[in-house]
């Protein structure tokens, strides 16, 4: 292998410990995967889960509100928007809960600051460099037996971030899998430890791309085309198709973008939600028939909501607080939390009623099995969404 050779490979997908190991028996050691699901942008919570009986809503949106009768009534209070239909069988056989009001003290309206806050669980004014999910991986049990904690299909490790962290980011399995095939082998050279680790490394993305190659190339076709054609569908089915293989990962990441609707929002806003609907259970789908839905966990966030008014571009603003649902065979049907108040306001904007230490917290104990406290804090419980 020459350097244009294995820094091409590297380009493809970035790797900090670099080999993935699967069971014998091709089921994960750890057991469980927890699927995150970045809404890149900042989603408008209030027209995704609709307080359709508070008066504020249509008065605060006049031309945003969605009519009462097209949306999907959860209970008398609250509904979904109608792009979302696809999620109702979900919904309906308890495999669905949405939590409220979540967000956290000093909301900062920066897509940066706001997603380096929710990546790492920290407080407004402290900085943090690991991310909140790598003290759970580090703690699950045959941990150090395994090299990789998780895979980002895309570039950001965020809640995966941290010292010793064994993280793969994956942008394009082709691309990375035709790469790594032109790669070939080098022999062993003594004496200088530094290309030593190099050429280690290069040996092992080389096993890492075989294994891959093998598992994931005989599902291409019959799984990628159940989902939509967008980037988001081609993420979501390469991280079914990840799970299906047997991949010995606890974490695999995602991302939908488009979610900053500062104009124009009605239709890119249906258009982003139906998209994510058709993706999800498109996968629930798959990952039901290979018998691997109760072992997976998806969970959505984002960097902040919108706020409640609209404004003169028929779109909405950075906001606050918003809801995130989770997905799966062990998750309670439910609205958790306290719904927010549209009247109540600070300064224009939902005052958040979960802290989303609480969301993670109880994500890390009931699904790892892993103390949350760490994550937790004091004066936060967890929530009970899951069995």
């Amino acid at each position: 292998m020459n350097r244009r050779d294995f820094l091409r490979l590297v380009s493809a997908a970035p790797v900090w410990s670099v080999m993935p190991v699967w069971s014998r028996q091709g089921n994960p050691v750890f057991g469980r995967t927890l699927l995150l699901l970045e809404l890149n942008g900042g989603n408008d919570g209030i027209n995704t889960l609709i307080p359709y009986r508070e008066s504020a809503y249509y008065r605060q949106r006049p031309t945003l509100a969605l009519p009462v009768d097209q949306i999907l009534q959860l209970n008398e209070q609250t509904g979904m928007h109608p792009a979302l239909e696809s999620l109702m069988p979900l919904w309906e056989a308890g495999e669905m809960a949405w939590i409220q009001g979540l967000g956290y003290p000093q909301p900062n309206r920066s897509h940066f600051r706001s997603i380096a806050i929710w990546d790492s669980a920290s407080a407004s004014d402290e900085i943090k460099s690991e991310g909140w999910l790598s003290p759970v991986v580090k703690a699950l049990p045959l941990r150090d037996q395994k090299p990789l904690d998780g895979i980002m299909i895309g570039r950001n490790k965020g809640p995966l971030a941290g010292e010793g962290m064994r993280v793969v980011s994956l942008s394009d399995s082709d691309v990375f899998l035709r790469r790594a095939a032109s790669v070939k082998p080098v022999g062993q050279i003594s004496g200088n430890p530094a290309l030593q680790h190099i050429l280690q490394v290069q040996r092992e993305i080389g096993h890492a791309a075989a294994a891959l190659r093998e598992r994931l190339t005989a599902q291409t076709h019959s799984i990628v085309d159940r989902f939509p054609s967008s980037r988001f569908g081609r993420e979501l089915a390469l991280a079914a198709r990840l799970i299906i293989s047997g991949v010995d990962v606890p974490v695999i990441k995602v991302a939908q973008s488009g979610y900053d609707t500062h104009s124009h929002q009605s239709a890119k806003h249906r258009r982003l939600l139906t998209e994510v609907a058709k993706g999800l259970v498109a996968f629930r789908s798959v990952l039901t028939e290979s018998r691997d839905w109760n072992r997976t966990l998806v969970m959505s966030y984002g960097e902040f909501g919108r706020r409640v008014a609209e404004n003169a571009s028929a779109g909405t603003d950075h906001g606050t607080a918003a809801p995130y649902f989770v997905l799966g065979g062990a998750v309670k049907q439910g609205l958790f939390g306290e719904a927010p108040s549209l009247s109540s306001l600070d300064g224009g904007d939902i005052r958040f009623t979960v802290d989303l230490r609480s969301y993670y917290g109880a994500v890390a104990l009931k699904w790892f099995g892993v103390s949350g406290d760490g994550i937790v804090g004091k004066g936060h419980n967890s929530l009970d969404f899951l069995h």
